[in-house]
């Protein structure tokens, strides 16, 4: 977190979050949670000074932030990603891609053959590869396009 004007800030997710376009029913439901969290708080301190009639009241209280974190984030997948850095609000969907490489398309591909032997150890030497691609006697698009080459995309959710 950073300081500005004596406010912490937050980080800023701009570079990795999907769809990041801040729609006002994503800011509407994380207000709801915020002040869903407040509640569990108070709540939490006055059960430690109570009773058991406490503990239920807190018990409905998670059950109604975890319904409403599963809405924020639906609300995300239909709407987008929300942030607001200065008020430390974020509901960010991430996208992660893994890299599959495929040693029988790399042999397939006769551009890559004379590479084969430096890359290919029953699977492809990932470093070896990098490299070539960065000396730029491979192109990463052919890698792409050729199959080579293959992202899995997955996502995670930031709810704060």
């Amino acid at each position: 977190m950073t300081q500005e004007n004596g406010k912490a800030k937050g980080p800023d997710y701009s570079t990795s979050a999907v769809e990041l376009c801040n729609p006002p029913k994503v800011k509407e439901l994380l207000d709801k949670l915020h002040a869903q969290q407040a509640v569990k708080d108070d709540v939490m301190e006055k059960l430690k000074a109570q009773s058991a009639e406490l503990m239920a009241k807190m018990q409905e209280i998670d059950k109604a932030i975890v319904d409403t974190i599963a809405n924020v984030k639906s609300t995300v997948d239909a709407l987008g990603s929300y942030q607001d850095i200065e008020a430390g609000d974020y509901a960010i969907k991430q996208e992660r891609k893994t890299k599959q490489y495929h040693v029988d398309k790399f042999k397939a591909y006769s551009q890559f053959e004379p590479y084969a032997p430096a890359v290919i150890q029953e699977s492809i030497n990932v470093k070896a590869l990098e490299g070539l691609v960065k000396g730029t006697l491979i192109a990463a698009e052919d890698l792409r396009n050729t199959g080579v080459i293959t992202e899995s995309v997955s996502f995670s959710y930031i709810v704060r």
